[in-house]
């Protein structure tokens, strides 16, 4: 009878030790995992005045219906920058001919993404490593579809590009963008 309350209270406190330690280590495992989790993410912030988006185009101006018109978008920035992305707005005498938009030498990827309302919306995505200074962004041509004139304007509101900096990703808000008009005749 003693040999086996001795053998109940020792089988007892190992149990009990090896909840305790149970315990303990899905504890101990719960932090590291938040610890690694916590060092791992990358924050975000916002910053004003990051660059400068231009539209550049040599044929703007006495356009006949049924013509082209190529525009180019620039960003020009001194921060380091992986993407950008911008809202442009062209006006109805003017369609996106969509199999003729290019992204920039300088990027891997260009995407149109949403066309409708006589605006689209544009991102441009370089692999590797950032770039700086002013690149071209995207090749666009239009078609003139009627007479009058317009213009193309970038939405600053809507337009912004990133990169990194000490281990946080950041977006830079655009300081200024100039639009172009356009005039076609019939």
């Amino acid at each position: 009878m003693k040999l086996n309350k001795i053998l109940i209270i020792s089988i007892s406190v190992f149990l009990i030790s090896g909840l305790f330690l149970l315990i303990f280590l899905f504890n101990k495992k719960g932090t590291i995992t938040n610890n690694n989790v916590e060092n791992s993410i990358v924050k975000t912030v916002s910053i004003e005045g990051g660059g400068t988006i231009s539209l550049e185009s040599s044929d703007l101006t006495n356009k006949k219906v049924g013509e082209n018109i190529n525009v180019n978008l620039y960003l020009d920035s001194n921060k380091s920058y992986s993407s950008v992305d911008f809202k442009l707005c062209y006006g109805d005498k003017v369609t996106l001919s969509n199999s003729d938009a290019k992204k920039g030498d300088d990027f891997s990827e260009g995407i149109v993404s949403n066309n409708s309302g006589n605006c689209l919306t544009y991102t441009a995505v370089k692999t590797g490593s950032e770039i700086t200074g002013k690149k071209k962004v995207a090749s666009l041509k239009f078609v003139a579809s009627q007479s009058g004139s317009g213009s193309f304007e970038v939405s600053q509101s809507s337009t912004k590009f990133s990169g990194s900096a000490n281990n946080q990703i950041v977006i830079y808000k655009i300081n200024s963008v100039a639009g172009v008009g356009y005039s076609i005749g019939k």
